[in-house]
């Protein structure tokens, strides 16, 4: 199974890294438990050395870039690694390469005005403001980052070492139940996407609640997304995609809003379509 997984996907990893200009004052936090009569361990004083307005542009590009990545990639390991289909290969890494070109306009805008940044907060924090507690400006650029990469998936049959080829052999066996794991783990990722995704549209529907066309959007964008996640070619998924697209697809949430018996038809088809998923998962 992974050997031919290996020929329709590839591990993407996406670091990023930020300063967040929060500083521990050890001398406001003993003033502060002083007072109080607490224990020298009861709290911790951190200050925000920098308007937090000033770095939100960079945050929100860096959110970003990781939300699209999870979007359009599935979890392959702990270190954070992802899998992702050949098919969205140029796709996402063109986008990731948007992001990055953002991120680094943002961080370069940022240690441009990084002076003008640290005498506002001499005014903000008054006696609070301590000038150690600074970088020095050329040392700022290095404490933001974004990168990424691309591997291969690893496959059982390129492991090679000097032993025998018995122990070889159940190391090999090892290695490809691991892989095997990790691959089930991401077909079993798409289908609880899937049931999440058509559970909070019934969900809604069912509780009378305010209706938003956010419930029908994200199927419409899961479903767009679905044949980049579908890296095993899983045909259950592959089935119930065409499934929900015939049955969901065209919807609009104002004639849902409307019309009691649409809207108790679309409660029907979801619930249908759910009962598919458990029979097919």
């Amino acid at each position: 199974m992974t050997d031919n997984i290996a020929s329709r996907a590839m591990l993407v990893t996406l670091t990023i890294s930020q300063a967040t200009f929060r500083k521990l004052d050890k001398t406001a936090t003993a003033e502060v438990t002083t007072t109080h009569a607490a224990a020298s361990d009861a709290g911790r004083f951190n200050k925000q050395i920098v308007d937090k307005a000033a770095l939100l542009p960079i945050t929100q590009i860096a959110g970003a870039a990781r939300t699209y990545l999870y979007q359009h990639t599935l979890p392959w390991a702990d270190n954070g690694d992802r899998a992702l289909s050949s098919l969205n290969y140029f796709e996402v890494m063109t986008k990731l390469r948007e992001f990055k070109a953002q991120f680094d306009a943002e961080v370069d805008k940022f240690c441009t005005e990084y002076v003008q940044h640290r005498e506002r907060a001499r005014l903000r924090l008054n006696s609070l403001f301590k000038d150690e507690d600074y970088p020095q400006e050329w040392e700022v650029r290095n404490k933001f980052a974004m990168n990424f990469g691309v591997m291969p998936l690893p496959v059982a049959g390129d492991f090679r070492v000097d032993m025998g080829e018995d122990v070889v052999a159940e190391v090999r066996q090892e290695i490809e139940a691991q892989l095997n794991a990790r691959v089930q783990g991401m077909v079993a990722e798409v289908w609880g996407e899937l049931t999440t995704t058509v559970s909070h549209l019934r969900d809604r529907l069912q509780s009378g609640g305010k209706l938003h066309d956010s419930a029908l959007d994200n199927i419409t964008d899961l479903l767009d997304r679905l044949p980049g996640l579908n890296i095993t070619n899983d045909a259950g998924i592959e089935q119930m995609r065409a499934e929900i697209r015939r049955t969901l697809g065209g919807l609009e949430m104002k004639d849902i809003k409307k019309d009691e018996k649409l809207k108790q038809s679309v409660i029907d088809k979801t619930n249908d379509i759910l009962g598919q998923m458990r029979g097919l998962m």
